[in-house]
């Protein structure tokens, strides 16, 4: 009975130990995507997408910019393929000076470590969320306020660089995905 019993318990460690190296070898990397044309639906809507290396859809961004007498309000919304997550996102309006920049509704909880700060060159704002935990399992949607008079560009034109990170997690494999491309928009 005793040897019955050692035997189950052995054969049970060998199956954990194989359960283990099975995890340990499976299936991960890094892939960059590419952003597409920035499409021009109207003056003021802008579309983009960002597209692995076969030319799948794995990603895009969607861009409306609205005026009122002294402000405009630029809403954006990030989506990914069913499946993925984003991991963190880092959102940078440049020209922008800092007094300029407010987020109106941050779509979903916010993440206690979001926050905004100023690009290195002190010419514009950056909004990051290092870890998007539960907003990063959805469309992410922002809406933020620019105090027209406040907006550093000469030309009326701010460049909105977006970079993300998603991951999509199976069984045996973990593929995180790497996006970055600039929208260019006009502040009416």
């Amino acid at each position: 009975m005793k040897t019955n019993t050692k035997t189950r318990f052995v054969a049970l460690m060998v199956l954990v130990a194989l359960l283990g190296v099975v995890g340990c070898i499976s299936v991960s990397g890094t892939e960059e995507l590419s952003q597409t044309e920035i499409q021009h639906q109207d003056n003021w809507t802008y579309t983009s997408s960002f597209l692995s290396s076969d030319g799948t859809r794995e990603a895009g961004a969607y861009v409306v910019v609205g005026s009122s007498d002294n402000t405009c309000t630029v809403k954006l919304e990030i989506w990914h393929e069913e499946g993925t997550d984003v991991d963190e996102i880092s959102l940078t309006f440049d020209p922008m000076l800092s007094d300029a920049l407010a987020l109106l509704t941050p779509g979903g909880y916010l993440s206690p470590l979001a926050r905004f700060e100023r690009t290195t060159d002190g010419q514009g704002v950056v909004y990051t969320i290092p870890h998007a935990g539960f907003q990063g399992t959805g469309t992410m949607v922002f809406e933020f306020l620019i105090r027209k008079y406040f907006v550093a560009s000469p030309e009326g034109q701010t460049r909105l660089h977006i970079d993300f990170t998603v991951h999509n997690g199976g069984t045996f494999s973990n593929t995180t995905k790497n996006g970055e491309g600039d929208i260019y928009f006009r502040i009416p």
